[in-house]
């Protein structure tokens, strides 16, 4: 049976929605399957561009890094390759940005978006890790203010100090 490669790629993205490691799911799309190794990579590609540039890859760019994947590259050396290209870092820089204002309302601080660069490439995370870990961090600082705010959270916007206090 021939699968489209919009039925590969639902296929693969499934897969790794349950866990397995897109070697595992290029793996399972051939032998399972039956699918062309050829037709599992390019999905494959396509999932890490997605991941990492939240876009499909263009034609010449897919057969690029699928030829990569054939000649023996990882997968992981494919995310990291194009998380550190030019794109990519614009797409990091933009992933960043939106998580801290999004989550933390403000823009990331150059230690901040530093930290996060640098995690990111290190491990080449997607922009959907980068978020959810800001997402987490956040809920923490909200945690911690909540507990150092201490009274603060309970006094009204219209009390005023007394001036002879100090």
């Amino acid at each position: 049976m021939a699968y489209s490669d919009a039925q590969v790629a639902e296929a693969m993205a499934a897969s790794l929605a349950q866990g397995f490691t897109l070697e595992q799911a290029i793996q399972g799309a051939t032998q399972n399957y039956g699918i062309p190794p050829e037709q599992a990579t390019r999905a494959a590609v396509g999932q890490i561009h997605q991941q990492q540039l939240g876009r499909a890859p263009d034609p010449s760019g897919a057969e690029y890094y699928a030829s990569q994947l054939v000649a023996g590259a990882s997968p992981q050396a494919i995310r990291e390759a194009i998380a550190r290209s030019q794109e990519g870092q614009n797409f990091l820089t933009q992933a960043i940005t939106s998580a801290y204002r999004g989550d933390l309302g403000r823009n990331p601080e150059q230690e901040g978006y530093q930290y996060w660069q640098s995690l990111a490439l290190a491990n080449a995370l997607s922009a959907e890790d980068i978020q959810a870990a800001v997402r987490a961090a956040a809920a923490i600082e909200q945690q911690q203010r909540g507990i150092t705010g201490g009274i603060t959270n309970f006094v009204s916007p219209d009390f005023e100090a007394d001036p002879f206090v100090s």
